[in-house]
């Protein structure tokens, strides 16, 4: 039973299940930080380049949504028109220039 006590915990009121953080009395789903600091350093990669790959803003794009899925549902229009962005390319080592509409999405307001 080695396995079994490993994956059980006792009673808390915060834990990190799927790669996200719940919190049963904030009732609040949240994006661990070492995730959200990866995604930050992600977004700044992107950002200071003019021109990615595909795999790179695929992989952006992943992430985002990763996001969105539950701690972030507003997300998901920004994660749509990187999809979107996402199509200029075939490859994923082809190229895509970080044109305004793409860079205006991920720069936080």
């Amino acid at each position: 039973m080695g396995d079994a006590d490993e994956k059980t915990v006792s009673s808390v009121t915060c834990l990190t299940y799927l790669g996200y953080k719940l919190d049963s009395v904030a009732m609040e789903i949240r994006i661990p930080s070492d995730k959200l600091r990866e995604l930050l350093q992600q977004i700044e990669i992107v950002l200071s380049k003019p021109i990615v790959t595909l795999r790179q803003v695929h992989s952006l794009t992943c992430s985002i949504a990763f996001c969105a899925i539950k701690a972030m549902p507003s997300a998901r229009a920004f994660v749509r028109r990187m999809y979107s962005d996402m199509k200029r390319a075939k490859r994923p080592f082809h190229k895509l220039r970080v044109i305004k509409g793409m860079r205006n999405t991920m720069v936080c307001p």
